[in-house]
């Protein structure tokens, strides 16, 4: 069980963190449209669409976890765990999917609702284990893991926009 004061100072770092990911995904994820959405490396890889569907669906995924602390959240529409969900796989066609803007608008509120419910957490339950099954069992751990998660899928936008001779974004 953590105190108050570390509570806030891991939170501090696990937002930070989260904020840094998330200006990384934005830039790479500027100056896609059309067919560069499911543009992949090489057959089989994962496309940006997919990845921004998956993106959406693991934010909602992680933020569902915080419910016996924060309440229950409403589910994603079942199609969309269809199509970016775990075991999905990228369909390479743009007209499979919902429009790329509406995936990025449901991507970016999912992850806006993690956030704010790690910015709700009270600062002692931040190192408090779930009674949920999974490989991720604090808030704290949550925080790191999504970081992560965001880094593993930026490296793969950054790989795709090599591919397509889009311009660097860091570097």
């Amino acid at each position: 069980m953590s105190n108050t004061s570390d509570g806030e100072a891991i939170r501090a770092q696990g937002l930070w963190g989260l904020a840094f990911a998330k200006r990384q995904l934005e830039a790479y994820l500027g100056g896609f449209e059309g067919d560069r959405w499911v543009a992949q490396p090489c057959p089989g890889a994962n496309h940006a669409l997919w990845q921004v569907g998956h993106l959406a669906m693991a934010y909602h995924s992680f933020a569902s976890k915080f419910g016996p602390l924060l309440g229950e959240i409403e589910p994603l529409d079942e199609s969309w765990g269809e199509l970016f969900g775990m075991g999905s796989e990228p369909i390479p066609g743009v007209s499979v999917y919902p429009d790329p803007s509406r995936v990025l608008e449901v991507m970016w509120r999912e992850r806006q609702s993690l956030v704010d419910r790690i910015e709700s957490v009270p600062a002692d339950a931040i190192h408090r284990e779930w009674e949920t099954e999974g490989f991720i069992k604090t808030p704290a751990q949550m925080m790191s893991f999504a970081a992560i998660h965001d880094a593993t899928h930026a490296g793969q936008l950054a790989m795709i926009r090599k591919h397509l001779g889009m311009a660097r974004v860091f570097g």
